[in-house]
């Protein structure tokens, strides 16, 4: 892929952190509360903990910030490049097991776990954010497509390589500490976000060893599943469908059961399960059964986690 749309594109660091971080000064890092650490008065997202660090940091941080008055009009929701990314963040924690697959899947149909941790390698996510968001944490953006790219085939990769292989090696570091048996190592993932003018948001995903000496020949029933559940995987963000718990999966038959989409209930968003003859969720699983010769959802599921060391 080389696309010249992605040349000068800002990109946003942007580690994955779970719940129960502790605050920190985006600029200094130093830990705090609420009484000490300030949001960016602009963006309200960022924190700082005076003055001097917001000022040190606004060389960086201005073209993230606010967009010129021009622009502002575009994006109603949300006008800011940083807290766009903030929102592809709380994104990918929504649908954490589902994108967790749809990463996997992609490594393993596109020649394994050693190719692609042999080679200069990433995964391109490209996004496009909803004109019409509602504010549905589930359904923010149209995902446009997530592929497993050599470097020096997309542009967005090559450009900062090494700033992507610097964040890799860190997070690997728990992995090795831990001796890790599942993890085999972290792969880079870019996000391009085709709004105000295009910008990108850096990430690294751990990718799940398999239980075969030899992955880069899969069966064909195996490459039939994983085809049909990265499919998918990426109908589901797309239309913002969110697995409450991947783990009952484990038992035919139950997936559809624990399928759903985030509602608004007075002012927060809550999970709601589809029901079984919805007409969207039909479709979905007609579509799947169709490319996977008859193969459900579920058994899909099943092929993968049998696939993948746990």
């Amino acid at each position: 892929m080389n696309d010249d749309s992605w040349n000068d594109s800002p990109a946003i660091p942007l580690p994955l952190g779970g719940p129960g971080q502790v605050p920190r000064c985006d600029q200094c890092k130093r830990q705090g509360t609420s009484e000490i650490l300030k949001r960016c008065g602009g963006c309200s997202t960022m924190l700082y903990c005076s003055k001097e660090c917001q000022k040190a940091a606004w060389p960086s941080h201005k073209s993230f910030c606010r967009l010129p008055p021009s622009r502002a009009t575009e994006l109603t929701v949300n006008p800011s490049p940083i807290n766009i990314a903030k929102i592809v963040k709380e994104w990918i924690l929504l649908h954490a097991s589902t994108f967790k697959a749809l990463l996997n899947t992609t490594v393993y149909l596109g020649g394994g776990v050693a190719h692609a941790l042999s080679t200069p390698r990433g995964i391109v996510c490209r996004l496009v954010m909803r004109r019409d968001w509602d504010g549905n944490p589930a359904a923010p953006f149209h995902l446009v497509s997530l592929v497993l790219e050599h470097r020096d085939n997309a542009e967005v990769l090559g450009g900062q390589w090494d700033g992507l292989m610097a964040s890799c090696k860190k997070a690997e570091e728990p992995f090795r500490a831990t001796q890790s048996s599942t993890i085999a190592g972290v792969v880079p993932i870019v996000f391009w976000i085709k709004d105000n003018g295009g910008f990108l948001v850096n990430n690294y995903f751990p990718v799940t060893r398999t239980r075969l000496a030899d992955d880069t020949a899969l069966d064909e029933r195996t490459r039939i599943a994983l085809f049909g559940l990265n499919v998918h995987c990426k109908r589901c963000l797309d239309g913002g469908f969110v697995y409450n718990e991947i783990k009952e999966l484990r038992g035919a038959g139950t997936g559809a059961l624990d399928l759903g989409r985030y509602r608004k209930k007075g002012k927060k968003w809550k999970w709601e399960r589809r029901a079984l003859d919805d007409p969207e969720l039909m479709e979905m699983w007609l579509q799947n059964s169709a490319l996977t010769g008859g193969m459900t959802v579920p058994e899909t599921w099943k092929v993968y986690d049998e696939l993948r060391l746990s």
